[in-house]
């Protein structure tokens, strides 16, 4: 290799040119560059995503994945605006799903210190939802606290604030187990309210459709004390629930008046009677000293019919006066909600 008057090039190193359009060409090349790595900007594992820009994903899912005991994903806004806006022309705008039965927790938690934590809002068809909440399995769909203020507040301008939709396959009241405070609405037009947790529940009843119309059956027998072999004594009362007992064919069932009825049609018949004396009956959370039958001497069989009111459990109460004793029996043969 010769010298060439120490310019620093030889004959094989010919002088580098740059024309025009490689000007333009490098000078895009930085400002690409320079826009990837400027500090308002962050790049992803794939492709690139812009603060402030909009950023078209197309047909592709972005997925944050982590391993955290912590928040997968969480926004921040300081100002007066929203942390996250979603909206979706088409179907849902917006879906948190947990699907780890093992995870005690929430798919979606949201926090607000001052205005509202969560906010949604549909503009399209009436059967459309701002909020909606669906549970695969028996945990709660929606559980709504507060601390000091409304743990849940349906306001509607022109519409129905809230709709409870109709359970099928639910008993008068349900006779599941529940919490107290649950509401539950059957497809039998029946509103009830758990006054007391089970199993079993105590339920009372809100309002029925069927409320104040009287329901007759065929006459059957929830108590017949002889079958017990206890008399009733004097001064003892003894408390019936008028809806267990055997049905027409004979099978013990509990359900021989539906459950949150306030009323029932019954007949009562006092027999092998001793000496004298008189029963009274009335619902089992209730006290009377009022005389449903008499009896003036020893083994007689005498009956009468009346209408009773029951208490929240279906039961009636029956006590003996006098200085008698008597075997009686309890026959039911209608009842009104």
């Amino acid at each position: 290799m010769s010298d060439n008057g120490g310019n620093g090039t030889t004959p094989d190193e010919p002088r580098p040119t740059v024309s025009r359009r490689g000007l333009v060409g490098a000078l895009g090349a930085g400002l690409v560059v320079g826009a990837l790595s400027a500090p308002d900007e962050v790049e992803a594992g794939v492709g690139a995503m812009q603060y402030g820009a909009l950023n078209d994903a197309g047909d592709s899912v972005t997925t944050l994945s982590a391993e955290t005991g912590g928040s997968t994903l969480q926004l921040i806004n300081e100002g007066a605006g929203q942390g996250l806006t979603v909206s979706n022309t088409d179907h849902f705008s917006f879906a948190a799903v947990i699907s780890s039965g093992s995870i005690v927790g929430g798919a979606l938690a949201v926090q607000a210190s001052n205005h509202g934590a969560l906010v949604m809002a549909s503009s399209l068809a009436p059967d459309s939802y701002g909020l909606r909440s669906t549970c695969i399995g028996a945990a709660t769909a929606v559980d709504a606290s507060s601390e000091f203020g409304v743990g849940v507040r349906a306001r509607s301008g022109e519409g129905t604030p809230l709709v409870i939709v109709p359970t099928p396959g639910v008993y008068d009241p349900p006779v599941h187990n529940a919490e107290v405070g649950t509401v539950v609405l059957n497809e039998h037009g029946g509103l009830f309210l758990c006054t007391e947790s089970g199993p079993p529940p105590v339920w009372r009843t809100i309002f029925h459709k069927k409320s104040g119309a009287f329901y007759p059956i065929n006459p059957v027998r929830p108590y017949d004390s002889r079958n017990t072999l206890e008399r009733l004594q004097s001064g003892e009362s003894r408390v019936v629930e008028v809806g267990s007992g055997p049905d027409e064919t004979g099978q013990y069932t509990n359900l021989l008046v539906p459950y949150g009825i306030t009323a029932v049609a019954f007949n009562i018949t006092v027999t092998q009677t001793a000496a004298s004396g008189f029963l009274s009956i009335c619902a089992a959370d209730r006290n009377t000293s009022t005389s449903i039958i008499n009896w003036t001497s020893a083994n007689q069989n005498i009956a009468n019919a009346s209408v009773i009111p029951v208490d929240e459990n279906r039961e009636v109460k029956i006590t003996c006066g006098g200085v008698g004793s008597t075997h009686f029996i309890l026959d039911i043969s209608g009842y009104y909600y």
